[in-house]
């Protein structure tokens, strides 16, 4: 059950940073994913705690939406 709720909650936080664009400069985008990536990490990691989920889990599932926000590997993988 505990994977299908990462699963679910992977699959709609990671589209909604795919999604969303504007037409700034490529500097005043990158600060403003620098800054919307941390607050959303933030963000999922508070939902994670609300939902039960460990510490542990928590943070391991926190960096790997941080570095998928930021444009390197999905690592969630390694955290189940």
């Amino acid at each position: 059950m505990k994977k299908k709720i990462f699963s679910i909650a992977a699959v709609v936080l990671f589209a909604s940073v795919s999604l969303s664009a504007n037409n700034k400069t490529e500097k005043e985008q990158t600060e403003q994913i620098n800054n919307d990536c941390t607050e959303d990490t933030f963000d999922f990691m508070d939902f994670l705690g609300d939902m039960g989920v460990d510490d542990g889990q928590a943070s391991c599932l926190g960096n790997a939406y941080y570095a998928v926000c930021e444009g390197y590997e999905d690592t969630s993988g390694d955290c189940l």
